[in-house]
Formats: structure tokens, sequence, C-alpha cells
């Protein structure tokens, strides 16, 4: 049963960290999309110097625009994910906590009920003992249908012939 305890945990585990994974393969994918915002954001300055300056001025605020909006999209998913990946760390240790609670209890539950059971038998075995050691007495049927006039007891002296 503690193997499967243990089993039960590692696949815990392993599924906690396909999860971090993931979330760090999204984190990775978010960082390379910004990077590629600021390389067409770079493109878009040396476009300014070089041609109509006011179209590409607009674009390069609208373009600047639409950056600043992912980036703080991108910043704030990458914040829900931390606290997500947290939260999960957190939830693993508080069942890990209890399963270690968990398995507490039972090893003293087991070792009680081995002291209970070995208890009984030991009482078993000391009424084995006084039943087999015990002269055989007479039952109280046995005592009433004793005869009285068997002339094995003191009365009998008593008795008329």
């Amino acid at each position: 049963m503690t193997s499967y305890k243990i089993q039960r945990e590692q696949e815990l585990i392993k599924e906690k960290e396909v999860e971090i994974v993931r979330l760090q393969d999204l984190l990775n994918l978010q960082y390379i999309e910004i990077k590629s915002l600021q390389e067409e954001l770079q493109k878009l300055c040396e476009m300014l110097q070089q041609n109509d300056r006011d179209s590409v001025l607009r674009q390069a605020v609208s373009d600047r625009d639409e950056a600043i909006m992912k980036k703080g999209e991108l910043e704030l998913e990458l914040a829900k994910c931390r606290l997500e990946k947290e939260s999960m760390s957190r939830q693993l240790l508080s069942a890990v906590e209890q399963k270690v609670i968990l398995s507490q209890e039972l090893e003293a539950w087991q070792d009680d009920m081995q002291i209970v059971i070995n208890q009984q038998l030991k009482s078993q075995r000391e009424q084995e003992r006084t039943i087999e050691t015990a002269p055989s007495t007479p039952t109280r049927r046995d005592s009433r249908r004793r005869p009285r006039d068997g002339g094995n007891s003191i009365f009998s002296i008593f008795k008329r012939n």
C-alpha cells in the first residue's frame, strides 16, 4: 500500500512537472514574440528616417501602441501563469503533507490493531488453558439431579434403614 502511495505521489509530481514545462514553453513563446515585436519596431524606426515621415510616423506610433498593448497582455498572462504555478505548488505540497499525515495515522491504526489482536489472542489462549487445566465441576443441572440417598454423603449416617 505504501508503494501505491509513493507511485501516486510520483504521478502527481510528474503531472506537475509536465504542467511546469508547458508553462515554461508558453513563457518562451511569449518572450520570442516580444523580441519579434521589438525588431519590427526597430525596422519601423529605420523606415521613419528613410521615407515619408508623416505616414511612417503614424504607422510607427500605431505599431508601437499595439506592441505596448501586446506586451501588457503578455505580462499579464505571464503573471497569471506564475500565480497558477505557485498555486499548484502549494496544492502539491498540501497534498503531500496530507498524505504523510494519513500515512502516519494509518501506521498508528495498524499498530493499535496489532495490539488489540495480540491481546485477544492472549486472552483466548488463557481461556483455553483455563478450560484445559480446570477440573470438571458438575453443572447446575447435575447438582439438582444428585441422588439424595446414594449413601455417599455425610447425612447418610442419619438415614433410616
